[in-house]
């Protein structure tokens, strides 16, 4: 019994939390190198191109492909949905808001112009 105690224990020993909490942050959040190519374009993949492709945009508003993104960044929308903030149609409507991280690293990379990085 006490074997089957400690296996219980122990049985997450070796889980990742980013894993496990993928919209939490883990307290890591590199904000040093933030890229187009490398951070932003990961993201919109993963939570924003499932409902706004090219061949399928909801609300016709497309945010496959850097042009489109752009655009959306540079109005403002992006960051505003994204972040839930007022007057904006929050984002993603049928998931989970962005973690906090993710949304961060969207602000840095429309306040520096969001270029194609």
């Amino acid at each position: 019994m006490i074997a089957a105690g400690m296996w219980l224990v122990s049985g997450c020993y070796y889980d990742v939390s980013q894993n496990l909490y993928p919209n939490a942050d883990n307290g890591i959040c590199d904000t040093t190198n933030v890229t187009y190519s490398k951070t932003i374009n990961p993201i919109i993949i993963d939570r924003c191109n499932v409902c706004h492709s090219v061949n399928g945009s909801l609300g016709n508003i497309k945010t496959e492909g850097y042009s489109n993104l752009q655009t959306l960044a540079l109005s403002g929308k992006l960051y505003g949905a994204v972040s839930h903030s007022s007057g904006f149609s929050a984002m993603p409507r049928d998931g989970s808001m962005l973690s906090k991280c993710q949304i961060t690293y969207i602000r840095l990379w429309v306040a520096a112009g969001a270029k194609n990085n």
